[in-house]
């Protein structure tokens, strides 16, 4: 049984990297709630330093996926760190911006 909210172990755990849910199986094992419109989620840790600051969550809902589901859950992983690696990057930038001004 889920206990806490999904995203909250990225920021107990800032060793924890890049994350992704494929299969209603996964869902129910992380969300209390699921919701069976979802179809795939990524979720992508902004670290700062050592200590996670914000989670990225990219959502594939009904028929719609990000990355093909049909490949290893290893190479989904790759696929992240080539494809969505800046978007990390910018959201730290911005972060990190924002609490300068």
């Amino acid at each position: 049984m889920v206990e806490d909210p999904y995203y909250l172990r990225f920021f107990r755990d800032s060793k924890i990297k890049a994350d992704i849910l494929t299969n209603e199986k996964n869902f129910k094992a992380n969300f209390k709630k699921f919701n069976s419109n979802y179809k795939q989620l990524i979720s992508i840790p902004i670290i700062y330093k050592t200590s996670t600051v914000a989670v990225l969550q990219l959502i594939g809902y009904d028929d719609s996926y990000i990355l093909n589901p049909d490949i290893e859950k290893c190479e989904l992983l790759k696929q992240v760190n080539n494809y969505f690696f800046v978007y990390e990057k910018l959201a730290l930038l911005t972060l990190i911006l924002g609490l300068k001004s």
